[in-house]
């Protein structure tokens, strides 16, 4: 393999920089830049022409999807790297992949450094890199809309308000919401939501503006 490009955009400096370090004296084929936020990698590292993109899905005070947007004008492969489980993420991930947002998505344990290069190694030869999901109810648009907004707390009126409805026919799609996610009740609709980690769609999916690379540089 020749000279390996890879940008790793992770908060947790402290165990980032000797787990770089540990990871170019096992193979100095890779080349790693790093940096702590998607909000400090810069304009212009487009110009880099980065192999693969290695994203933490957690970033405190920046958000997981909007940073895929962003990594994605780059246009280099991105595998997000997560503590969360699988479950607590579920419908992100299968979002990812149906949108082909990102390549992969893979546990973030950096005590592994060969596994780490495995995954690389598959995306960078244009495979994917996804884990098992759990069955996830499939939703239509408007139903996704209305989950996502009853998630942060509307009430059916103001639901009914934001996406022009009538509360008639926001009720109706509760009750369907209900239906696909085998819950009895409201509140237990939300629990199951949050617990598949659909509160993570909402910028992405409510909010759809284009992201532009933040300017200047880190």
């Amino acid at each position: 393999m020749e000279l390996c490009r890879v940008l790793l955009v992770d908060d947790a400096e402290l165990i980032c920089k000797p787990f770089i370090e540990g990871w170019q004296r096992l193979d100095p084929r890779f080349h790693i830049t790093y940096f702590s936020r998607c909000s400090h990698v810069p304009r212009d590292a487009r110009q880099e022409k980065f192999d693969v993109i290695l994203l933490d899905f957690k970033i405190p005070g920046e958000d997981g999807l909007q940073n895929m947007q962003m990594m994605m004008r780059l246009s280099a492969p991105i595998i997000v790297l997560s503590q969360l489980e699988v479950e607590e993420v579920a419908a992100v991930i299968r979002y990812c992949r149906d949108k082909k947002m990102v390549k992969g998505w893979i546990p973030k344990d950096y005590e592994h450094i060969e596994q780490l290069i495995g995954e690389i190694q598959r995306v960078l030869k244009g495979r994917n890199s996804w884990p098992d999901l759990p069955v996830l109810p499939s939703l239509t648009t408007r139903e996704m809309e209305i989950l996502l907004l009853a998630i942060e707390g509307d009430k059916k009126k103001i639901l009914a308000e934001q996406l022009g409805l009538g509360t008639t026919t926001v009720t109706s799609h509760l009750e369907a919401l209900r239906d696909k996610f085998c819950v009895d009740s409201h509140a237990k609709l939300i629990v199951e939501a949050r617990k598949l980690g659909y509160q993570y769609l909402k910028p992405v999916v409510l909010h759809s503006n284009p992201i532009a690379l933040p300017e200047g540089q880190a």
